[in-house]
C-alpha cells in the first residue's frame, strides 16, 4: 500500500475507522491472486564471519525460506554454519591475509558464486568490513550479482571504534568499491549501538546488535514480499520506490505489547540506534512492515502507525507498508522501517554517527 500526501492519509484513515466500525478489520483476506502469483526469490549471502551469526541452528536466524549462502576464506568457519551453500575461498592458498592474492582467489570461484546465486530476484549481501576476507571478497560478489542483473541491497557493517583506525580505514575502502556494484547499501555503523548503549552493555552484548538487525531486515523482507498479506508490499515496489532511490538506506525496528503496543512498537522502530530521527528526516522514502495477531481494530493502528513514522518526515515524501498477521505474536506489535534515498556520506575523514533519543 502507497501513501504520499497527508490529505491521502487523512482519507485513508477515515475508511479505515469506517471500516474498524464495520468490525472487519480483521477479517480482511489477502488477495485472491496471491496464492497464484509466483513470489520473488530472495537470498542471503553473508561474506565472512558473520555467516555464523545469521544463519545460526537457534531462534536468531534469517528465514529458512530465504536462500542462504556462506563465502569465506576459513574453512572451520564455514563447517559452523548452517548456509545452505558454503564456499571456500583461498583453497590451498599460502598468500591468506593478502588483499590482492584473496582478490584473485575470490575471481577465481566466480563460476561457484554465479551458480549460488542464480535465479535469484533480490539478494542481500552481508559482509563485516574492516577485516581481510569480507573487505576484498564482498566486492566481487557483488560484481557476480550485478552481473545477472539481480537486485541487490548490500548490508556492510562498520567497525567499532574500540577496534581502531585501521580497521575504520580498510572497511571505507571496500565500502566505496561495493558502491560501485551494488544497487542499493544500508551500513550499519556499530559506532551507533556503542553510543546508544553508553557502557550499560558487554562487547559480547554489543556484537550481536548487528546481527540481530540483520536477522531482523530480513523476516520483515521475507513477511512483506510472502504474498499472504493483509496488505502487501511488491517487489516492483521495492525496486522502484526504495532499493533504486539516491543515497543511503538506514533500518530500525521494535516491538511493543498491551494497549499501547502498536505506538510503543513505533516509537521505538523509529528511534533505534541504527536508523534514528536524524536520519528518517532525511529519507525520501520508507516502507514500513508491521507484523502483529489478528485483532480487532487491526487497521485503526495501522492507520496510527504509518501516521506516527510519516510525520517524522518532512511533507510530501513517500511511504509504503505491509501488514502480516501472525497468531503467534499474541498482543505484540513489530514494526520495520526501511528508509531509503538518505543524505548520508561516507567519506575517508567521517564515518557517520546519529546521537537519538534514548528509548522508552
Amino acid at each position: 500500500m502507497d501513501i504520499s500526501t497527508s490529505k491521502y492519509l487523512m482519507d485513508r484513515r477515515e475508511l479505515l475507522m469506517i471500516l474498524n466500525g464495520l468490525a472487519i478489520g480483521a477479517l480482511l483476506p489477502a488477495s485472491a491472486s496471491s496464492a497464484e502469483r509466483l513470489l520473488p526469490k530472495i537470498g542471503v549471502i553473508a561474506v565472512g564471519r558473520l555467516s555464523e551469526l545469521i544463519f545460526d541452528s537457534d531462534n536468531n536466524h534469517v528465514p529458512v525460506s530465504m536462500r542462504s549462502i556462506a563465502i569465506d576464506t576459513d574453512v572451520d568457519s564455514l563447517h559452523r554454519t548452517a548456509a545452505h551453500r558454503k564456499i571456500l575461498v583461498n583453497r590451498g592458498s599460502s598468500a591468506l591475509g593478502n588483499p590482492e592474492a584473496t582478490v584473485l582467489q575470490a575471481k577465481r570461484t566466480l563460476t561457484e558464486i554465479a551458480d549460488a546465486v542464480a535465479g535469484l530476484d533480490l539478494a542481500i549481501l552481508v559482509v563485516g568490513l574492516g577485516g581481510a576476507a569480507g573487505t576484498t571478497i564482498a566486492p566481487v560478489v557483488a560484481g557476480a550479482l550485478k552481473s545477472q542483473n539481480i537486485l541487490t541491497l548490500a548490508v556492510p557493517t562498520f567497525p567499532f571504534a574500540f577496534e581502531g583506525e585501521e580497521r575504520q580505514q580498510r572497511a571505507l575502502s571496500g565500502f566505496r568499491q561495493l558502491q560501485q556494484h551494488a544497487d542499493s547499501l544500508l551500513p550499519l555503523f556499530n559506532t551507533d549501538i556503542e553510543t546508544d548503549a553508553r557502557g550499560k552493555t558487554s562487547r559480547t552484548g554489543l556484537r550481536a546488535s548487528a546481527p540481530l538487525t540483520i536477522v531482523q531486515l530480513c523476516r520483515s523482507l521475507e513477511a512483506a514480499l510472502s504474498g499472504k498479506n493483509l496488505i502487501e508490499v511488491g517487489m516492483d515496489d521495492l525496486r522502484s520506490l526504495t532499493l533504486a532511490q539516491r543515497g543511503m538506506c538506514a533500518f530500525g525496528y521494535g516491538y511493543g505489547a498491551g494497549a499501547d503496543g502498536a505506538m510503543a512498537a513505533a516509537r521505538h522502530a523509529v528511534t533505534h540506534p541504527l536508523l534514528g530521527h536524524t536520519r528518517l528526516q532525511t529519507a525520501s522514502t520508507v516502507p514500513i512492515g508491521i507484523e502483529c495477531a489478528p485483532q480487532p481494530g487491526l487497521l485503526k493502528s495501522v492507520g496510527s502507525i504509518t501516521e506516527y513514522v510519516l510525520d517524522q518526515m518532512p511533507a510530501g515524501r513517500h511511504g509504503i507498508y505491509s501488514v502480516t498477521t501472525t497468531a503467534s505474536l499474541d498482543t505484540r506489535f513489530s514494526v520495520s522501517i526501511l528508509a531509503s534515498g538518505i543524505d548520508c556520506p561516507v567519506t575517508a575523514d567521517r564515518v557517520p554517527t546519529t546521537q537519538v533519543p534514548t528509548t522508552t
